[in-house]
């Protein structure tokens, strides 16, 4: 298992209108990007966890995004302190998978094949438009379509309006 290292931080932003954005601890990003590894589990709570991408900006050193979804859910605004707990993610699609989108899959073994075919990018895109619907109901319409639009050869999720 991963080394896990813990710190607190301030939610930042980058610009007017731009996301909000945490520091993550300079310190520690050797280790973190360890073999070329970009993505990381950031813990923000005993039960609030984000999988997220490490970026860089000269102007702001390494951060991961939040997002308005992950504000809102723990109640943060921009100068909150968060007591934060990183980690290499070295879950299999290093996003967290819905439920509805693993059940759905796991019942269509055409759509899942298909996939498993996808870079791991396209994967953690399609599981993003999934879980970026609250709606349980509406989260199983959209894997249901998603499923059915693998099987019809697209595979570039973002080009689907939903």
């Amino acid at each position: 298992m991963a080394a896990s290292y813990s710190y607190t931080t301030t939610v930042k932003q980058q610009g007017k209108g731009w996301s909000c954005y945490l520091p993550l601890p300079e310190a520690h990003i050797d280790a973190l990007k360890e073999g070329g590894n970009k993505r990381v589990i950031v813990h923000l709570s005993k039960d609030y966890k984000v999988h997220a991408a490490i970026l860089f900006r000269k102007a702001f050193g390494h951060f991961i995004m939040l997002s308005k979804k992950h504000m809102k859910a723990l109640d943060l605004e921009l100068g909150s302190e968060v007591q934060a707990t990183v980690k290499i993610d070295d879950t299999k699609y290093q996003f967290e998978v819905p439920e509805t989108f693993a059940e759905v899959i796991r019942t269509d073994p055409e759509a899942e094949a298909i996939f498993e075919k996808l870079t791991p990018g396209g994967q953690r895109s399609i599981l993003a438009t999934v879980a970026a619907v609250n709606n349980t109901d509406k989260q199983i319409d959209r894997a249901l379509k998603i499923a059915d639009l693998l099987k019809q050869g697209v595979t570039n999720i973002r080009t689907i309006k939903f």
